[in-house]
């Protein structure tokens, strides 16, 4: 089974076990007060991960603005945060992400998107590698990997990576289309049919 399989189960799984725990706290005691159940069990959890990760979220915020300095940096100042208090890691345990639960990976994932988008693809790929370092089954950064590679037309290791991405269970288009997306995306030519520019091995 497919490791976002498992978390995909376990996520329904445990919305179902609040579900029935409700019905019956509510059966047994006849009380609305049954209903604070479900929204302690996802609101606070919530409230804390937004208080602990500040930074996380600020650089998420950032980056929706196309501020990629200014959320690189709110990233790398949690990363130091996460060295000096090991424990925030397993908030992750609390957000319903269903491709990895190694949080240093997905801010080194998304430190990735920041370089990628503003085309330092060679800090994008360093960062990305650091990524699967963590977590060598994160299929998102495979994905974005995938993307630097089309970028620096580098066809065949794209082709790869996609395939591994999708292998560990992220669900995209077929390769053909998401390379002519990234070129659009990305306002790049048509490299596949480039003859004169070799593909670095």
């Amino acid at each position: 089974m497919r490791r976002i399989t498992l978390y995909k189960w376990t996520h329904i799984s445990f919305l179902l076990l609040i579900v029935f725990l409700t019905i019956d706290v509510y059966k047994a005691y006849k009380s609305p007060l049954a209903f604070l159940i479900p929204l302690a069990v996802f609101i606070i959890p919530r409230i804390l991960i937004r208080v602990f990760w500040k930074d996380f979220y600020i650089a998420r915020e950032l980056m929706k603005q196309r501020k990629f300095q200014e959320a690189i940096e709110k990233y790398e100042a949690f990363l130091n945060e996460i060295q000096n208090k090991p424990w925030l890691k397993y908030l992750m345990m609390m957000t319903s992400g269903i491709y990895t639960r190694n949080l240093p990976a997905v801010v080194y994932n998304n430190i990735a998107s920041c370089y990628i988008n503003a085309s330092q693809l060679k800090k994008g790929r360093a960062a990305i590698n650091e990524s699967i370092k963590l977590d060598d089954q994160y299929a998102i950064a495979y994905y974005n990997l995938a993307i630097v590679d089309i970028i620096e037309n580098k066809i065949k290791s794209a082709k790869k990576n996609y395939h591994k991405a999708n292998e560990l269970g992220l669900k995209t288009r077929n390769f053909d289309n998401f390379v002519s997306n990234i070129q659009k995306v990305y306002n790049i030519s048509d490299q596949t049919e480039n003859k004169n520019k070799p593909e670095e091995k």
